[in-house]
């Protein structure tokens, strides 16, 4: 959604998880823009239901325009763990890690 940047992705929470492992290493944080690149036809104005883990974009680039995004919503903040899969933590092997670092406050 070009209004506030919402975005569905492919529904695997890549781009989620990813966000997720460079927040919790302080290498992104709020300020770091997210820049998707979309068809025209992609683009939608209805509301599209959120989970607090989802990553909202800055700026939308389409083959015509570049619209930069007045976001509503905040970036995550982290990893959610409550929605982390065994079988996200086998296909991403540095999850492991980062949930027993989480465990003890690091």
């Amino acid at each position: 959604n070009p209004r506030t940047g919402a975005r569905l992705g492919k529904s695997h929470g890549y781009a989620e998880i990813e966000w997720g492992i460079m927040r919790m290493l302080g290498k992104v944080g709020e300020e770091t823009p997210v820049v998707t690149t979309v068809h025209e036809l992609q683009l939608v104005n209805d509301e599209i239901p959120r989970e607090p883990f989802d990553l909202p974009v800055d700026i939308v680039v389409t083959p015509t325009r570049v619209i930069r995004v007045s976001r509503v919503n905040p970036k995550p903040l982290g990893i959610y763990w409550e929605y982390v899969t065994e079988d996200m933590v086998r296909e991403i092997p540095i999850l492991a890690e980062l949930r027993v670092m989480s465990s003890k406050g690091q």
